[in-house]
């Protein structure tokens, strides 16, 4: 259970705010591949978004402590994606 894939949840206060951002996410995420998937939440609209398979990242550590120094610890979130049924 140990190498359970991972849901990295990213939250911005707006749609702006992760437009502006987006580039250098995408950047980072990409530097940083493995098979958690990443959603992104905007906090103002309610609404969230996965983002595509070649966005996935290693969840481990130092992957997540950059995220946590660009977006702030508050913004980056970590859940099991947990075991599906047939």
């Amino acid at each position: 259970f140990e190498a359970m894939p991972k849901e990295i949840w990213l939250q911005f206060e707006t749609l702006d705010a992760y437009k502006g951002q987006q580039d250098q996410l995408v950047t980072y995420l990409r530097q940083h591949p493995g098979r958690d998937s990443v959603f992104v939440f905007i906090k103002t609209d309610k609404i969230f978004k996965k983002l595509p398979a070649s966005c996935a990242i290693s969840g481990d550590d130092q992957t997540m402590q950059g995220l946590k120094a660009m977006l702030g610890d508050e913004n980056v979130k970590v859940r099991s994606a947990g075991l599906k049924r047939r």
